[in-house]
């Protein structure tokens, strides 16, 4: 009789026409993870071909929002010791490969679920202080986790993942290339602010559009000593604020015009 290998570790990926990052996610996973499986909402850039032709498994799935592709990770990689979710611009240095294989190693029974640290890495350098510390939930062990909204009501847009168990912390990097360059960046953030006033929003007073702008540059400038980034570190401070801006004068005009709160289409990012 043939018994089936266990998996001991999936990797499961949520993308949409993600070329620009994709190929150095799944390299990062070559000899890590036994099974990748990638939950694709429409790519057309060629993010799906690769994906195959790596040898990933792939799911169609409309985009449902990332909470419904989030949780149809889950679904899709039952049945493995270890899943490993990301996203499709979150990449494993090697640093973080080595403590994740020591983690296979010892399996500590106590624990279900790993954080990991993620850095952003912008115009070719590491931002060691913008951003940081920033600790996401990446390792899950399998059948323990779930995945539920942000906010007090958990009815938030963004994603966040929950194990009845304790958390435990690996050292390492996370790689994440939020943006190629400040192009990227200004498109990305014409999308967010087109798309503001999803439930889960916050924002959209006066008082937001003239405070919260001028917080999310001191935030990241002067609390977490962006300063020290160098000019890059001062780029994305200024960046993060204009953007803050622009979607909290979206957030006031549909505020304005009675539609603040209303189900928007939701595009994946």
């Amino acid at each position: 009789m043939i018994v089936a290998t266990p998996i001991q570790l999936c990797a499961a990926i949520c993308t949409h026409n993600s070329m620009r990052t994709i190929p150095r996610v799944i390299e990062s996973l070559k000899d890590l993870a036994d099974r990748v499986i990638v939950i694709d909402s429409g790519s057309t850039d060629g993010t799906i071909e690769h994906c195959t032709e790596s040898g990933c498994e792939v799911i169609r799935q409309d985009w449902q929002g990332m909470l419904v592709q989030r949780r149809r990770c889950l679904e899709a990689a039952a049945g493995a010791r270890w899943i490993l979710l990301l996203d499709s611009d979150e990449s494993l240095e090697p640093s973080l490969r080595a403590k994740v294989k020591i983690m296979l190693a010892e399996d500590d029974a106590s624990i279900d679920a790993y954080e990991v640290r993620r850095k952003v890495h912008f115009e070719g350098a590491w931002m060691h202080h913008t951003f940081q510390p920033e600790f996401r939930l990446r390792l899950v062990r399998g059948g323990r986790g779930r995945v539920i909204g942000s906010g007090p009501q958990q009815g938030g847009i963004h994603d966040q993942i929950v194990v009845p168990g304790h958390v435990g912390r690996l050292d390492g990097v996370l790689r994440h290339t939020s943006w190629r360059d400040q192009d990227d960046f200004w498109e990305r953030s014409v999308r967010y602010a087109r798309d503001a006033g999803r439930t889960g929003e916050r924002g959209g007073r006066v008082i937001d559009v003239l405070l919260r702008p001028p917080m999310a540059f001191v935030k990241q400038y002067v609390l977490r000593s962006g300063w020290r980034d160098g000019r890059r570190g001062f780029l994305l401070a200024i960046m993060l604020s204009v953007g803050n801006a622009m979607k909290q004068a979206t957030l006031l005009r549909r505020r304005w015009n009675g539609q603040f709160g209303e189900s928007m289409d939701d595009t994946p990012q």
